[in-house]
């Protein structure tokens, strides 16, 4: 029989330490993946030299010559 001491704890009666560690560990995330992908993302062409991959499959854009 479980003791009515064990279902009053403060994680039980207060819910902002879950806001807390989940919020924590979404911008622990986010900055991880930040800082792996920003290389990727600063490889985008800019929209001017979308137009030249018009008509291209994925895999030629990215190994042109290759069929």
């Amino acid at each position: 029989m479980a003791n009515a001491d064990t279902e009053d704890g403060y994680l039980l009666a207060n819910e902002w330490p879950i806001y807390v560690f989940d919020a924590v560990a979404m911008v622990l995330v986010l900055g991880i993946c930040c800082w792996w992908y920003v290389g990727d993302i600063t490889k985008l062409p800019a929209p001017q030299e979308l137009d030249r991959f018009e008509g291209q499959t994925e895999y030629e854009r990215v190994y042109p010559g290759r069929a």
